[in-house]
């Protein structure tokens, strides 16, 4: 059982240190699809909010890094986009009630939330210089 989202070349971005993270991140999804999948006991959410959090801070500041050495013309949506994600996950997270029904809620918004992202604003990071976009985590 792999996850919903298998990483393809075309979810690359052109900047190898932001395509590793968003790897990385895909993994986090997956790991939660798979909990979900394979328990029907209570799922302790916890860590999986708190990956989720921390790493996507962790990449918003590595893309945020980005904005500030460059004219990076999208700055400013992309930095409402990242605020929006913290908003709404932290909604998530105070919500309570089932741990499947969270953890399914909490996957559907992972889900869509990157993939929007990585196909979408992120597609803009490969006008960065080629010196950027061979920079590695």
């Amino acid at each position: 059982m792999e996850g919903p989202i298998q990483w393809h070349s075309g979810y690359s971005v052109g900047v190898q240190v932001i395509d590793e993270q968003h790897q990385h991140m895909i993994e986090i999804i997956n790991t939660l699809f798979r909990e979900l999948e394979a328990t029907t006991t209570e799922i302790d959410l916890s860590q999986f909010f708190k990956d989720a959090v921390n790493y996507g801070e962790y990449h918003f500041q590595t893309e945020e890094t980005f904005f500030s050495r460059f004219d990076y013309p999208e700055k400013n949506l992309h930095l409402s986009l990242h605020q929006a994600y913290k908003k709404n996950l932290n909604s998530l997270l105070l919500k309570e009630g089932d741990s499947h029904l969270r953890s399914r809620e909490l996957l559907t918004f992972l889900e869509d939330w990157w993939i929007e992202h990585i196909t979408g604003i992120d597609q803009t990071l490969g006008k960065l210089p080629e010196s950027v976009q061979k920079e590695t985590a």
